[in-house]
């Protein structure tokens, strides 16, 4: 039957999507389009890591594009991993707040986590028989190895806690640590809990004697057992090619501890990840913004860092404009066929194939979405909105989408760059309606501008923001 004759039409309420992840189950599982990203993070092989990308360019989706189709995956997020309990640690605080290097700590908890996850997953360990009979069978691997014997002493050192929720494990062990360092430093519990300015009331002379001797505590932190447990798991553990292990962490941008702590903790888990290449059948996937990746180097980067050394281990997500515009289309034909006709509706039953003839529909929709999934989900479900019951999108109706899209566009790069640009609003309202690149000389044209250096904090940071290859805030934004 020809569909033209069985009136295709716009139906109210129609949404090929939605911006959560989990919402988007139902149509990440029946018309998925792949990415080179997943298939860089489900290889081993491959260094890649951290899937990095711009809020909405699809990291949630790919990592459970991933754990829907492999069977050893492991998920992990910072909210239920209880690392607020650190930042509400008065003890860790003072000494963070002091100035002490705690990276090795930090490094140390991750790889702890880790490391326990992974043996408890492929184990099955439920109880304390169950950690017994694998103790024994990991000792059969150590021989006369003093390394892995020792490595093996780590485990016995937390196998009360072996089996039971990763975050009592933590809490375990950062208690353990706070502990090392109040007796490390001469202080009592008491001293440190009930003043949490005591920092302040510390002469220079006492705070450089407290900083050095907590240095020796974090030194002495058994980070080298963890090692040789690695080691033990690449080469004993972890060997059938056949079977692959994924731990995906994700939700790293929420609120889950202070900013200032946060960005040490995500830098020790970017180190970690690189220590964990060894266990080549093992996948440690941490799905991590743009942005967030930028403030974490800003704010930890110590001399002699090289950034190109762990660029190996970023997997960048980039789309073209024929997988967004497939991933549309597909996600139209799905809809229609579940809800409204069995007939094949496709992206140009509803679309037009030019936009009011100056340029193809496709090149209009990916202009002001800049080739991320979840915006033109959302430009898409918008323009449906408007064009209820109509039989066609029209240009009318995708102009009046755009004014609402745009709204909302703009609301959520403040959201998610205010941190890093604070007065990113004022700037937007600035230079409303301007090219999308220009001049900062250009910006004489505008009535009492802001000063740009008070805004973005000089003018090459603003110019690379304005132009910034796709990945600034203000990159095609105001359209």
């Amino acid at each position: 039957m020809n569909k033209s004759q069985n009136s295709i039409v716009v139906r109210p309420g129609i949404k090929i999507g939605y911006a959560d992840a989990d919402e988007d189950k139902e149509f990440l599982d029946n018309c998925f389009i792949s990415n080179t990203a997943i298939d860089r993070a489900k290889n081993t092989e491959d260094p890649g890591c951290i899937i990095l990308g711009r809020t909405g360019a699809g990291k949630s989706a790919a990592l459970y594009k991933i754990r829907s189709t492999e069977e050893n995956c492991i998920v992990l997020t910072p909210s239920n991993l209880s690392l607020q309990f650190i930042s509400n640690s008065t003890i860790i605080r003072f000494f963070h707040d002091l100035g002490v290097d705690l990276d090795l700590f930090f490094q140390l908890l991750w790889r702890h986590v880790l490391v326990l996850e992974l043996l408890n997953y492929r184990y099955k360990v439920k109880n304390e028989g169950d950690f017994e009979s694998v103790l024994a069978r990991l000792s059969s691997f150590a021989g006369l190895n003093q390394a892995r014997k020792l490595s093996l002493e780590y485990l016995q050192e937390w196998g009360t806690k072996f089996w039971q929720e990763t975050e009592v494990r933590i809490k375990e062990i950062v208690e353990k640590f706070e502990h090392e360092l109040k007796s490390g430093v001469g202080f009592d519990a008491q001293t440190v809990s009930g003043k949490v300015g005591l920092a302040d009331t510390l002469s220079q002379e006492q705070k450089s004697e407290v900083i050095h001797r907590a240095k020796n505590v974090v030194s002495q932190v058994q980070i080298k057992k963890l090692s040789d447990l690695m080691d033990l798991m690449a080469e004993e553990i972890f060997t059938d090619k056949q079977q692959k292990y994924y731990v995906m962490i994700d939700q790293l941008d929420e609120d889950w501890v202070d900013d200032d702590l946060r960005y040490r903790l995500i830098r020790a888990l970017i180190e970690t990840l690189r220590a964990f290449r060894k266990v080549r059948n093992v996948k440690i996937l941490v799905a991590l913004r743009f942005d967030l990746l930028e403030r974490t180097l800003k704010h930890t980067q110590t001399s002699g860092f090289q950034r190109e050394k762990f660029e190996d281990y970023i997997i960048p997500i980039r789309w073209t404009k024929t997988q967004l515009i497939d991933l549309i289309s597909e996600r139209i034909k799905y809809t229609y066929k579940r809800r409204y006709t069995t007939d094949s509706v496709g992206f140009y039953d509803l679309f037009p194939k030019r936009y009011r003839n100056r340029t193809s529909i496709e090149d209009h929709l990916i202009h002001r979405t800049q080739f991320r999934p979840r915006d033109i989900i959302a430009f898409t479900n918008t323009i449906f909105e408007k064009s209820a019951n109509s039989p066609r999108v029209s240009a009318d109706q995708i102009d009046d989408a755009e004014n609402e899209y745009s709204k909302k566009r703009k609301q959520a790069l403040i959201d998610e760059w205010g941190d890093e640009h604070p007065n990113l609003a004022t700037c937007l309202d600035t230079i409303r309606g301007m090219p999308s690149r220009f001049s900062i000389k250009e910006l004489d044209r505008v009535t009492q501008p802001p000063d740009p250096g008070r805004l973005f904090g000089d003018s090459v940071r603003l110019s690379f923001w304005l132009g910034g290859g796709g990945q600034g805030p203000l990159s095609g934004a105001l359209a």
